[in-house]
Formats: structure tokens, C-alpha cells, sequence
């Protein structure tokens, strides 16, 4: 299996949660810190790329910023690619506190013939919980220049695996559950402590 490095993106502005989301403490640690947490098994390297790079203090763990800023989530990917030393990249949003480390490891098993290597569930996909291959900076190069920012067209020219629900229910029975991401205080499930 190719090596993979793991970016986090946490870029987002979190208007709908009222302040930084990623630093919110979440069961005792910022939210960031459970994707990371969940990660480090699963990968050598990751960073981070976020809007603000004196966020974050964490070891070993660089921390990059838009190299086209305003962009949004093609535009942290772009970066991601961009500085990645891996040919292909596992990318993760901040807001992603409970990822499944199995299903995960599953996608790493993928064998890397594509461009992208997509969940995507009830016609839902989901490009933040993706591998990306190099091999897609020209055509989001393409799509900058044109300024085409959503992903969904990357999804048009790109070469993609995607996965599909028979795949995503033998890792939980509610497929949305893999990708359950907070994006404003009351998604936050009613047994977590708010601090």
C-alpha cells in the first residue's frame, strides 16, 4: 500500500456556529483534536490547512494556509495536493469528531488507480472524507481559472471510485453516521457536554 498523508481542513468560517468550531471543547478537548486523534493511527503524516495557521500549536502537525485564499473546500484541497509529498491524500474536515478509523483503513485499501475515491451515500457524496490522487491538480487548476468552485465539478472530469451504500452499511447501519459533522451547536449530540 502507497503511503497517504492526512490534511484536516479547517478553514471554514463556522458562521452558523457563532465561533471557531474547531477549537470548541468538545468532551474535554477541541473538536480538532478528536480528527487528529482519530488519525494518528491510521496515517504517518498530517496537516492541517487553515485560515488562520497561529490557531493551532500542535507537534509535528504543520499547519498550512490557502495558497489561493477565499476558495473554500477546493481551494483547501488544491493546497493540500499542492504540498503533499504522498502521490494521493486522505482529506478530512475539522468538524468530523466521531470518524471511523475501519472504514477509514478501508478506503486506504482502495487500490490507487483514480483520481478520487469518493463516499457517497443515498446520492449524497461526501468530498470531505475523500482521497485525492496529484493527479487532479490539473483539473482543478482548470476549474480556478474558470472559477468553477464547487467540487462537484472536479467530480465531472475526474476519474472517481465511488463508495456506494452496499460498501458504507457494513461499517454503520445509518450511512450519514460515518461522516456526522457539527456545523452548528445543536448538532452537537445532547449526551456531550457543552463547556
Amino acid at each position: 500500500m502507497e503511503p497517504i498523508e492526512a490534511f484536516i481542513l479547517a478553514g471554514g468560517k463556522s458562521s452558523r456556529f457563532g465561533s471557531d468550531k474547531t477549537l470548541f471543547m468538545f468532551k474535554g478537548k477541541p473538536l480538532i483534536e478528536h480528527v487528529i486523534g482519530a488519525l494518528k493511527p491510521l496515517f504517518t503524516s498530517i496537516s492541517i490547512i487553515a485560515n488562520d495557521t497561529t490557531k493551532y500549536n500542535y507537534p509535528e502537525i504543520p499547519v498550512y494556509s490557502d495558497i489561493i485564499p477565499g476558495l473554500g473546500p477546493l481551494g483547501g484541497i488544491y493546497t493540500a495536493l499542492t504540498y503533499a509529498k504522498t502521490q494521493s491524500i486522505f482529506v478530512c474536515a475539522a468538524d468530523m469528531p466521531f470518524l471511523n478509523q475501519e472504514f477509514i483503513a478501508f478506503m486506504l485499501q482502495i487500490p490507487p488507480m483514480y483520481d478520487c475515491i469518493i463516499p457517497c451515500w443515498e446520492g449524497n457524496t461526501e468530498p470531505l472524507h475523500a482521497i485525492y490522487s496529484k493527479s487532479c491538480l490539473p483539473y482543478i487548476q482548470q476549474l480556478i481559472g474558470e472559477k468553477k468552485y464547487k467540487i462537484s465539478y472536479l467530480f465531472q472530469q475526474a476519474d472517481v471510485r465511488y463508495i456506494l451504500d452496499d460498501e458504507l452499511t457494513f461499517y454503520a447501519e445509518n450511512p450519514s453516521d460515518l461522516f456526522y459533522n457539527i456545523n452548528q451547536k445543536n448538532d452537537i449530540p445532547p449526551d456531550s457536554s457543552i463547556q
